[in-house]
Parts: C-alpha cells; structure tokens; sequence
C-alpha cells in the first residue's frame, strides 16, 4: 500500500507507510455547501480540519472512524481530492479494491496529475487483476 494523499507527492510505499503517512495542507480548501455541524456554508478550515481528523483516526488504528471523517469530508465537497484520495487509499489498505478505485478514479478524472491518485488507482487496478488498466496508470 501507498500512503495518504501528500499534495500531488508520494511518500514511501512500505507496508506500514499508510499509518505513518502526513496529510498535508493543499487541495482540501475548497468550499462547500455545509459545514461539519450541518451549518449553511463549510470553511476551509472545517474541510482541513475534517481531513486531518481522519489521518488521526489511522495514526490511532480506528479506519472506519477515519472512513467516517472522510465521508463527511466529502458531503461537504465531493471534489476534494485529497478526501478521495485519502478514502482510496484506505479502501486499497484494507483490500476494498472496488471502492478504492472508485474513489481513487474520481481523484484521477478530477486532477490526473496527481500522482498519489493515479499511484494509487494504478496499485488498486493491480490488486483487482485489471493489469493493463493499471499499467496505463503509470
């Protein structure tokens, strides 16, 4: 597995790189339509503040509050790419390859060049026995 979304970078790619991977400020300061506590208009912060809570939730082992964080994340802004990158790699970590790269093709449609996505979709094609559609990731 590869580690979370690091603004278009990708960092190791070790087993355990999914844990010790840091989210960084980036994409993620979109606004949306509500905010994290149903509020008519998201900040930036809330969205930031949303992904950062899910990366806490993967640091401390607890993936499906961390699912629930990025779900938010993404009621807010369903085009925040690093929520659906994050939401990707998380799926590919626990070997949901449907839904990893169902997140992680959006990323791809919404920005292709950003490598963690396309990295990502590349190894979740991979793992779902789709090889050339994972080649042509890379």
């Amino acid at each position: 597995p590869i580690p979370l979304s690091t603004q278009g970078r990708v960092a190791g790619t070790s087993s355990s790189s999914l844990r010790k991977a840091q989210l960084a400020d980036g994409k993620e300061d979109q606004v949306g339509r509500k905010g994290i506590s149903g509020g008519s208009l998201a900040l930036p912060e809330s969205i930031k503040l949303l992904n950062y809570l899910a990366l806490s939730y993967i640091y401390s082992h607890q993936d499906r509050d961390a699912v629930s964080s990025l779900k938010r994340c993404l009621d807010i802004d369903p085009h925040n790419i690093i929520a659906l990158v994050n939401l990707g790699l998380l799926h590919l970590d626990r070997k949901d390859f449907k839904e990893a790269i169902a997140c992680l093709q959006k990323a791809t449609d919404l920005d292709g060049s950003d490598l963690s996505a396309r990295i990502g979709l590349g190894n979740a094609l991979a793992e779902d026995k789709q090889v050339a559609e994972a080649i042509r990731q890379f």
